[in-house]
Order: C-alpha cells, then sequence, then structure tokens
C-alpha cells in the first residue's frame, strides 16, 4: 500500500503546481512536493537529502524525471512514476528555444540553460532503467516526442490524451491507484 508520495516537479513550476494540489486533495497519501530551484546544482543537492528518507513512491513531473536520473542509482527499488519525462527532446530544447512556463496561471516562457541541456544529455546517454519505473506520456505532447521510445524500459506505460501540461490529473491520479495493486 502507498502511504508516502515524493513528488519532482518541472522546470519551469514549483511544488504545490496543479498535479500536486490534486494529488493532495483527492487521495489519502501523504504527498511531499517541495519547490525546487531553476539552478540545477542546487535542485540536486536538495533532492539528493530528501531522497533519503523512505518513499513508496515518486511522481516525477517533465524535467524532474531528468533531475532524478542524474542522482538515483539505478538499483533504486522503490517505484517510480514518471509523467511526461523529457528524454527525447523535440527542437525546443536541442535549440535551446524557450519552453512554456506553467508555474504561473498564465504560462510565459521559459528558456533552458546549457547546464540543463548537459543534464538532459546525461540522462538520455545513462538511460532510464530502473527496476520499478512506470510511465505516463501525453501522445500530444508538444515537448517530447514519445513515439519511438523504447518503452521495454518501463514496468508499465499508460499513454494519455493530453498535451504536455496535463489539464485533466483524474487521469493521473487513476494510475496512481492502480500502481497500488502493482
Amino acid at each position: 500500500m502507498l502511504k508516502n508520495i515524493l513528488y519532482i516537479h518541472g522546470i519551469a513550476s514549483h511544488g504545490n503546481d496543479h498535479i500536486s494540489t490534486e494529488i493532495k486533495k483527492n487521495t489519502k497519501y501523504k504527498v511531499f512536493s517541495p519547490t525546487f530551484s531553476p539552478n540545477a546544482k542546487k535542485t540536486k543537492k536538495k533532492l539528493k537529502k530528501i531522497l533519503k528518507k523512505d518513499w513508496d513512491l515518486i511522481i516525477t513531473f517533465s524535467f524532474g524525471s531528468i533531475v532524478l536520473n542524474s542522482i538515483l542509482n539505478k538499483k533504486y527499488k522503490k517505484k517510480i512514476l514518471m509523467i511526461n519525462p523529457i528524454f527525447k527532446t523535440t527542437k525546443h530544447l536541442k535549440e535551446g528555444k524557450k519552453i512554456p512556463d506553467f508555474s504561473t496561471s498564465s504560462p510565459t516562457l521559459y528558456k533552458i540553460k546549457k547546464r540543463e541541456k548537459r543534464m538532459v544529455r546525461r540522462s538520455i546517454k545513462n538511460g532510464f532503467n530502473f527496476k520499478n519505473q512506470y510511465m505516463v506520456y501525453s501522445q500530444n505532447d508538444e515537448l517530447t516526442n514519445y513515439q519511438k521510445i523504447k518503452k521495454t524500459n518501463f514496468k508499465k506505460v499508460w499513454k494519455i490524451d493530453e498535451k504536455h501540461n496535463i489539464k485533466d490529473v483524474n487521469k493521473i491520479l487513476k494510475v496512481i491507484k492502480k500502481m497500488e495493486s502493482l
């Protein structure tokens, strides 16, 4: 049974984004969703301390998957649910173009920095091969193309009809409910 969930938001967001808020409101789990700095180095340092706690499930969104993948040991045994992980970059990330900043109610644009691009390349090179990782991806994602992703690296993959910034969080809540029995 899931009790403690760690939620890691995307790069242009915050710990109380709409996904973590809905998970807290609509489940019985204790959800810890800290806000991380856009500075990748500071975020990794803070996350290493947080990961020392015993989490039943770690949920990552977007760039949060990259950050987690860059510091976790491949032997990590707890469940990880990656929502729209950035690991097959589109032209927005490759060319360093600005991406939507979903941390505000009126999205602005956020420019990916060189350090963050390196972290993406390193995570792609390392691969996403945790023993208990699951993925939810949006088939209409504007930032990542999931059509060519090797889905065999995941224990289970769910596809939802959404864009990158998921509007209907109930689709994620259903997946979390399914994960209780996995």
